[in-house]
Order: C-alpha cells, then structure tokens, then sequence
C-alpha cells in the first residue's frame, strides 16, 4: 500500500513539474520574442 502511495505521489510531482516547466519556457520565449 505504502509503494502505490508513494508511485502516486511521485507521478503527481513529475506531472507538475512538467506543466510548470512548460509555462517557465512559454513565459521565457514570449520574453525574448519582446526584447528583440
């Protein structure tokens, strides 16, 4: 039981860090297309 929580857990952190990954790297393009 304690392995699947923690697979959960584990799934969920990568899921977010992806999607915020994603928006740094879109905010970051955006910033450079307006700087040039």
């Amino acid at each position: 039981m304690k392995t699947v929580l923690l697979g959960t857990l584990i799934v969920g952190f990568f899921i977010i860090a992806y999607y915020s990954v994603r928006k740094i790297i879109r905010a970051l393009d955006l910033f450079l297309k307006m700087h040039k």
